[in-house]
């Protein structure tokens, strides 16, 4: 199946798909604007200071190349201006979101993998403490735990007590193993950012921080760049391509013209040169 990019279709998808990364763009600098605040003004502040700006380097950069077609330089650079501290900011705003989030995710990945250790550090304390519960013995110097079958059948009132705490003590191993299954197996806080630090030999503090800055940088260009994308091309109407076509026929007959009468001056000099020779040799003849 062949796309052509020329089609109806293939430009929806195109204008779709450049929207949803702007819009994404667009809310992860709000999201981290309005966690900047520390209170509701401040945070309402800041998310419509990080939107207004991410729409600015989305229009600006068209507004560039526009001021430049008409020969307004200083409004060129105006929003060229505007464009790169839109730019800046926005780069700065994701490089905080993702950092924050990247954060945030291995917290949480530490925290379960403390729960996780903690439920297996107390298998391990009730399946010692039954295995020392097992060597206590009765007032005669016997094993109770043998002499009550397992505890299958105990008879004598300490072995009831025995086995009665026991098969609590069981219990609560079951609760503990059940747990156990149920948190899972201890994971790496951030995987992908291990499974780059055993590749390349970096730190983990250095590969994630690579990363945000990598995610920051990509978003933005994909941003800041979409206003282009929906910058709509004209083409010349016939009368501007004629009047193109007399402006370029008119240049070059103007050059031609100038190179024909820089040449005509020469032959002049030439000229009068040549007759200046042959009265100077006339003059010394006499």
């Amino acid at each position: 199946m062949e796309l052509n990019p020329n089609s109806a279709g293939a430009r929806l998808l195109a204008s779709a798909a450049i929207t949803g990364l702007a819009g994404c763009g667009i809310f992860m600098n709000a999201h981290f604007g309005w966690h900047l605040g520390t209170t509701t003004e401040t945070k309402v502040v800041f998310t419509a200071l990080s939107v207004c700006f991410d729409i600015a380097k989305i229009v600006c950069l068209p507004l560039v190349f526009w001021h430049l077609s008409k020969g307004a330089r200083l409004n060129a650079f105006a929003a060229g201006m505007i464009w790169l501290t839109a730019v800046v900011y926005g780069m700065t705003s994701a490089f905080g979101f993702a950092a924050a989030e990247r954060s945030t995710i291995q917290a949480e990945q530490q925290i379960r993998n403390e729960r996780i250790a903690e439920a297996k550090a107390k298998v391990a304390r009730l399946e010692a403490n039954i295995e020392k519960a097992k060597l206590a013995k009765n007032s005669k110097g016997g094993f109770i735990f043998e002499n009550s079958g397992s505890c299958l059948n105990p008879t004598k009132e300490d072995s009831k007590k025995f086995c009665s705490e026991y098969f609590a003590a069981l219990n609560d191993l079951d609760r503990a193993r059940d747990a156990v299954k149920a948190a899972g197996e201890v994971r790496e806080a951030d995987p992908q950012i291990a499974t780059f630090a055993r590749l390349t030999g970096l730190g983990r503090d250095t590969i994630g921080n690579a990363m945000a800055i990598g995610i920051a940088i990509v978003l933005e260009l994909v941003t800041s760049l979409s206003g282009m994308a929906f910058a709509k091309t004209r083409a010349p109407t016939s009368e501007e391509a004629r009047a193109k076509a007399r402006a370029t026929r008119e240049a070059k007959k103007k050059k031609a013209e100038k190179m024909a009468k820089e040449r005509r001056k020469a032959a002049r000099r030439r000229a009068q040169a040549r007759q200046g020779g042959l009265v100077a040799i006339q003059g010394g003849k006499r």
